[in-house]
């Protein structure tokens, strides 16, 4: 049972889009991360229940990636953000980037828990998980996002033994794994050397070389990007809505917390908090 209905229909009845744009807020968030229309329209409902949770709960809220991802953009369309949705909300609601700390790790894991707890209790429903996941794939997957040019790049899913090798607990593995691979890509030109002046053994030995230069380049690029990436796991997520008096934290409590955004609102309400990965 919703602890602020009228809250709740301020938010739930706020329109996000504009009339008659032919490139509005729902078309660019699925631009902008590769969604369908229908996904993208989906994560949004989820982005204003995130929200109404940010001022009624007695917890600082953490979103999920993908709720994230319309929060990062709704703060583009500055005279939206902080008009009527600031308006809708009754308090501002803040944001801002993790310091990577393991504190704000255990801090966001917390967080999102709570979060998905007080959605269950306030909406009588369990979150969807293709948009609130558990938390290990929350904060397992988000810091590997980057943007790409797509019209300067070809992307192609990694496959499934690829990416549990790519895993951060195999990383002694995938250091064996480049050894042999770099091993086998030497053998392998030995080889195709040795073979080139029989013209029946030649494109037997150029394919050999071809499939071990592949294999070794799998292998160096996820040993390189395991490394990149779990140097931004810890401590990601983002946090909002301290509860001021009711969480027992003052004003100048959460603006310590809050990132390079935060601010807190007394008895009840947004602000302070982290975003990162």
């Amino acid at each position: 049972m919703k602890t602020n209905p009228e809250l709740w229909n301020k938010l739930n009845t706020l329109p996000f889009e504009q009339d008659a744009v032919p490139f509005g807020f729902a078309k660019r968030l699925a631009r902008d991360n590769g969604w369908s229309q229908d996904f993208a329209s989906r994560v949004i409902e989820e982005y204003r229940k995130f929200a109404y949770l940010a001022v009624v709960t007695d917890h600082e809220v953490t979103p999920s990636d993908e709720v994230d991802q319309v929060w990062h953009l709704h703060m583009t369309y500055t005279r939206h953000y902080w008009g009527a949705f600031q308006e809708a909300l009754g308090k501002p609601l803040h944001h801002g980037p993790t310091q990577g700390t393991s504190n704000d790790k255990r801090r966001f894991d917390d967080n999102y828990t709570n979060t998905l707890a007080s959605y269950q209790r306030e909406f009588g429903d369990v979150p969807p998980t293709d948009i609130w996941p558990e938390a290990k794939i929350r904060f397992g997957d988000a810091p590997y996002y980057q943007r790409i040019n797509t019209a300067t790049h070809l992307v192609l899913p990694m496959p499934r033994f690829v990416r549990r090798i790519a895993s951060a607990r195999n990383r002694l593995a995938l250091g064996a794994l480049s050894v042999m691979g770099i091993s086998g890509l030497t053998f392998a030109s030995a080889n195709a050397a040795l073979v080139a002046d029989s013209e029946s053994n030649l494109p037997i030995g150029i394919l050999s070389l071809g499939l071990v230069l592949l294999i070794a380049l799998i292998v160096i690029i996820s040993v390189f990007n395991t490394g990149k990436a779990s140097a931004k796991k810890s401590g990601s997520g983002c946090g909002a809505g301290y509860a001021g008096t009711s969480s027992g934290k003052t004003k100048a409590d959460a603006d310590g917390d809050g990132g390079d955004g935060g601010s807190g609102c007394s008895g009840g309400g947004c602000g302070g908090g982290g975003c990162g990965g």
